[in-house]
């Protein structure tokens, strides 16, 4: 059974309840006040928010995603220099090895999308 056909399912057994209409009672009403109706308000509420979690992702997914988002510190390798002063040092990213200039202003790797830190200190 899918969210979905949960959803449809406890919206079509809301405990029915009577109320006064036109002087007399008539039964048929929807009784969302009651302790049923509140779970089932509840239980719907949560398949929505679970079918919306899953279109954006598995929690998997998400926890790389963030742990992406945490610079790690660029591995350099290597400099350019002339007349005795440095003009950029090369570095790599840590995740997937892709070269870059620490003058190309780069703060996510092109390759991997990891977040980068220039620093030089440990």
């Amino acid at each position: 059974m899918t969210e979905k056909e949960a959803i449809d399912v406890l919206l079509e057994n809301v405990p029915k309840c009577c109320k006064m209409v036109d002087g007399r009672y008539q039964g048929g009403f929807d009784d969302w006040d009651c302790s049923m109706g509140q779970a089932i308000k509840v239980a719907v509420l949560a398949l929505q928010d679970i079918r919306l979690y899953r279109a954006i992702g598995t929690v998997e997914e998400c926890r790389a995603a963030v742990e992406k988002q945490k610079p790690k510190k660029i591995e350099y390798e290597g400099s350019s220099t002339q007349d005795g002063f440095t003009h950029y040092r090369m570095g790599k990213c840590p995740d997937c090895d892709r070269w870059y200039r620490n003058t190309d202003d780069i703060i996510y790797c092109s390759g991997c999308g990891q977040a980068l830190d220039w620093s030089e200190e440990e």
